[in-house]
């Protein structure tokens, strides 16, 4: 093959490498598509089993009992509330006294679970709940 030949080819090969690279930009929207954030409408958007980065886990039954696993503490449990962008949460004797606490709840991307704006003075519940958005799964 002379050298000709083999700058054609490597020519080729690079015109076919630009084209592909082309296609697949092509093929997606470039940036990707972010869902908002919304307030849940009924129980089934909360409803499931969301974990946390710290480990927690946190149980939202459609029956309206949550049970909440942290690697600092035993587990809590009790009941929750869901009205607008609020969920409610109280019974949980043992550890917060049965405390009553307030939060904001969001869903994002029907994938994450946020809570926020916390008025609730069982410190344990709130510091677990506020850390980081809950994943589903």
């Amino acid at each position: 093959m002379t050298a000709r030949q083999r700058l054609r080819v490597v020519a080729a090969a690079v015109a076919v490498l630009t084209a592909l690279t082309v296609l697949a930009g092509c093929s997606q929207s470039g940036a990707p598509t972010v869902k908002p954030v919304k307030t849940p409408g009924r129980v089934d958007d909360v409803t499931g089993i969301w974990r946390s980065p710290q480990q927690g886990t946190l149980e939202l039954q459609k029956n309206g009992t949550y049970v909440l696993i942290t690697p600092v503490s035993d587990a809590l449990a009790g009941d929750y509330s869901l009205s607008q962008d609020r969920i409610t949460v109280f019974g949980d004797s043992k550890a917060c006294g049965g405390a009553q606490g307030t939060y904001r709840i969001q869903v994002a991307y029907q994938q994450r679970l946020l809570f926020t704006e916390p008025d609730d003075p069982c410190a344990l519940r709130r510091a677990q709940l506020t850390a980081d958005p809950f994943v589903y799964g």
